[in-house]
């Protein structure tokens, strides 16, 4: 039987299923206490991070060239935080027709704002 054991960050209850044969594997927010052994899954934990980054961004003005766009650590492209790893890798070509869409914008840092509005 096929097992996905979540929040489980000591490996111990995967290790278990996997012992009596069956297919186990686990996931959680944080690295495995119990080594990172075949089967573990940071799905869960990418994904909660990727939520709690996007609340901490909000989108500011529209990029509009290939060199602020490669200023930029994130951006928010088409709606979604998007990190440096993943753009700078575009083709030049999909790049430029995204900035000619204004589908690209920065990501402003959200606690930035709230604490130069609390020293005015």
């Amino acid at each position: 039987m096929k097992v996905l054991i979540a929040c489980e960050e000591s490996q111990e209850v995967c290790k278990a299923f996997r012992e009596k044969g069956h297919e186990a594997y686990s996931c959680d927010i944080q690295e495995p206490s119990g080594g990172r052994g075949k089967g573990h899954v940071r799905t869960m934990g990418v994904k909660m991070k990727n939520i709690q980054t996007a609340q901490k961004y909000k989108p500011g003005q529209y990029i509009v060239s290939l060199d602020h766009l490669m200023e930029q650590e994130r951006i928010f492209f088409m709606g979604k935080i998007v990190n440096r790893s993943w753009f700078v890798n575009w083709q030049l070509w999909y790049a430029d027709l995204a900035l000619s869409k204004l589908d690209i914008r920065e990501a402003v840092k959200t606690e930035e704002e709230h604490e130069t509005k609390n020293q005015i």
